[in-house]
């Protein structure tokens, strides 16, 4: 092996952020849900020793210039999104309501559209039609997953048996228009998620032959990132008991 790489720890490339108000979608007394932008980690993890900073960092410092606080402000992680995937994400302002949004999220009441721009051709330049592509068309994939790369390697998911770890998912997916992008022939796909297993639209799509453009880890060809992004998330307010719909504007790559 090369010596000189065995001790390199690949450094991450990720943005320096601060939140803005523009970047918040919602806020009340008890939640905000902001607009993540792409190669930006949800939540703290460690890289050579050092922590990263993240999304989570972001919403804490914002909090913190809105208050004259002694201490940083609670701000609570409910769900995540992938670290290239962007859009509206939520978080807790109050332990109060930690509970109720924990279980609109667990039993899965919060309906939640993903826009993805799939390759029409893996990374190797081999096409695999699923079904109908034409615009409207719909489809869904449903399956058991679960990690299928060992511990020690990059986590990959994919389609898994019960008695080995995996666990039901659906999503349901809508044509909305082909596209060039890069010189890749590609499509457009809205994406609805009835579960919220780890990388569950990604290893879905890739599974019937439409990765993401970008996910290379699922044998997509090489784009500037991975194009996934959270649209839109329509819940139950956990106090007032109102129907919320935060939606966060398509990144100028989607919208080509």
């Amino acid at each position: 092996f090369d010596a000189e790489k065995f001790f390199f720890e690949k450094q991450a490339d990720d943005i320096a952020f601060e939140i803005t108000a523009a970047d918040v979608l919602y806020e009340d007394e008890d939640l905000i849900a902001v607009n993540k932008p792409s190669f930006l980690p949800t939540e703290e993890t460690v890289v050579g020793g050092e922590k990263r900073d993240c999304l989570h960092a972001a919403v804490v410092r914002y909090l913190w210039t809105k208050a004259a606080l002694r201490n940083p402000p609670y701000a609570g992680i409910m769900h995540r999104l992938d670290r290239e995937t962007s859009g509206v994400i939520l978080f807790t302002k109050t332990r109060a309501v930690n509970a109720a949004v924990h279980e609109m999220f667990e039993k899965r009441t919060v309906q939640k559209i993903y826009r993805a721009v799939c390759a029409i051709s893996d990374n190797k330049g081999n096409t695999r039609r699923y079904r109908n592509l034409e615009k409207g068309s719909e489809f869904f994939v449903e399956n058991n997953i679960g990690r299928i790369s060992p511990k020690s390697t990059r986590a990959k998911w994919g389609e898994l048996s019960t008695a080995h770890g995996g666990l039901y998912a659906r999503t349901d997916f809508t044509v909305l228009e082909h596209c060039m992008i890069g010189g890749i022939p590609a499509v457009k796909i809205e994406a609805r998620p009835l579960t919220g297993r780890t990388h569950q639209i990604r290893v879905h799509l890739a599974s019937v032959g439409l990765p993401i453009l970008g996910d290379t880890l699922y044998s997509a060809p090489e784009y500037k990132r991975t194009m996934l992004h959270a649209q839109r998330l329509t819940f139950q307010h956990p106090v007032s008991g109102k129907t919320i719909t935060v939606s966060a504007p398509l990144p100028n790559e989607f919208l080509r």
